[in-house]
């Protein structure tokens, strides 16, 4: 038969790294007296957890009959929680289950004595445990008062003054941090500020998730920033520590320590991390997706047409290939005739497109009023019931969707009113900046396109996408 054994620490700080050396030199000694093959467990992890993983294994062998006795240093290396430790008490009492030794805690789970005396050492551990953490909580209390900084390390940019008392620019960093938030600005993209700062920073962070929270956190602004964690408590009853999204915290300190950047950066970073969120707004992928991806759709069955490469050189160009299709084989259509046609349905339509730019500019600053968005909504349901009855009704709304816009106009909320984009779509000039690369033409559509219906190699009809509703005409 086989020993097993079972060591824990908390972290792997080197305090906690030299207490699990002395447990494992213990145990591997009492191991060697007892003449038997060893197998090591060993977890890095809260003793008040329940779902550590080396525990998880060892109960399963034991389980399995596959070890004779489980060795550990004390009962709190097992558990600090009197509901899980009398659990794993309950079936190490189990007769075909191995024997538990504590080196320096004797025990005879056998007897009622002994059970007794175990269920008191896992309260006292439990106790112990919540003392420490009341100890915790209380000094991060108290340090909030003082304004200190209780983050594990700080911002890539920023170092601890003496004591860790606050945040000071690192002369070394900062500066590479500052060149990182010039590239996300200046190409409004994650991805690329990210491949950036794997080229030409030294890759401080390995995911875009850990640039994404960098870039939101209130800190590179000044700010001291606490409660960037929460507890949520699982059907258990336990207490599991989460992450709040990035750039959600529970408080602000303004003015804590130097700025990285100022505040008018950091607004213009808070909006590009909100269009990035919206799809329509986002840039074209390499090799991911092409202009067309996902806008153009079968007249026959409703699915969605797809990209084929020719062989030999040659126009891109989509067909359908859906199985539930009733009419097969479909004829190809290119993808400049598709564009060709969008682009045509959008300029006829470059008022309602103007006022459209406005909405989503209002929207983005989230300067929308509740009445914009109320008259749109009605404006909708009225028009999807294409009763000739209600033109004068929606005609009514519409004007009184273009008053309430200027009032937020007038009010400082846009930087061009409808009339003066209405303008600007009429210059040839405006269009080609607009459709210069493959990136801005996909952003164009993908903003104001729904879908486009082909039928046997033409197009019948574009969708719109706009504002007010009232533009999805063929």
């Amino acid at each position: 038969m086989t020993t097993a054994i079972y060591a824990r620490v908390s972290t792997e700080s080197d305090d906690q790294t030299h207490a699990l050396e002395q447990q494992l030199h213990r145990l591997r000694t009492k191991a060697q007296e007892l003449g038997q093959p060893v197998v090591e467990f060993i977890d890095v992890a809260s003793g008040v957890k329940d779902d550590r993983r080396e525990l998880q294994r060892l109960m399963e062998v034991c389980a399995d009959g596959l070890v004779e006795t489980v060795l550990c240093t004390r009962l709190d290396r097992m558990s600090r929680s009197t509901v899980h430790g009398g659990k794993l008490l309950r079936l190490f009492n189990q007769p075909k289950w191995p024997n538990l030794i504590c080196l320096d805690q004797p025990l005879d789970l056998s007897t009622a004595t002994g059970r007794f005396y175990a269920g008191l050492l896992m309260g006292m551990a439990q106790m112990e445990s919540e003392i420490i953490g009341e100890r915790v909580h209380h000094g991060q209390m108290f340090a909030r008062t003082q304004l200190k900084p209780q983050a594990g390390k700080p911002p890539f940019g920023y170092r601890y003054t003496e004591g860790k008392a606050n945040y000071a620019l690192d002369e070394k960093t900062s500066p590479l941090a500052r060149q990182m938030v010039a590239e996300f600005l200046r190409t409004a993209s994650l991805r690329d500020a990210f491949d950036f700062q794997q080229a030409f920073c030294g890759a401080p962070f390995i995911s875009l998730e850990g640039l994404r929270r960098w870039l939101l956190n209130p800190a590179l602004a000044g700010y001291r920033v606490y409660g960037t964690n929460r507890w949520d408590v699982t059907e258990d009853g336990q207490r599991k520590r989460r992450l709040n999204p990035p750039g959600q915290v529970d408080e602000l300190h303004a003015n804590a320590h130097a700025r990285l950047i100022d505040e008018s950066e950091r607004e213009e970073v808070l909006a590009i991390m909100r269009s990035l969120s919206v799809r329509k707004f986002t840039n074209l992928r390499h090799r991911r997706s092409r202009v067309l991806t996902g806008l153009v759709s079968c007249t026959h069955c409703g699915g969605t047409m797809y990209y084929h490469q020719p062989r030999v050189p040659g126009p891109n160009y989509l067909r359908c290939t859906q199985q539930r299709c009733t009419v097969r084989p479909h004829k190809v259509i290119t993808e400049e005739k598709v564009i060709k046609a969008a682009l045509a349905q959008l300029h006829e339509q470059r008022e309602l497109l103007a006022m459209g730019s406005v909405v989503d500019e209002l929207r983005l600053r989230q300067k929308l009023s509740p009445e914009i968005e109320q008259l749109q909504s009605q404006i909708q349901e009225l028009t999807r019931l294409a009763d000739p009855d209600l033109a004068d009704v929606i005609t009514r709304k519409q004007e009184r969707l273009h008053e309430a816009m200027q009032s937020c106009v007038d009010e400082g909320s846009s930087r061009f009113t409808v009339n003066d984009a209405a303008k600007a779509l009429e210059l040839p000039k405006v269009w080609e900046d607009l459709t210069s690369s493959p990136e801005r033409l996909r952003r164009l559509l993908t903003q104001w396109v729904e879908r486009i219906v082909v039928r046997e190699g033409e197009v019948e009809k574009v969708v719109l996408r706009i504002a007010d509703g009232s533009a999805n005409a063929p």
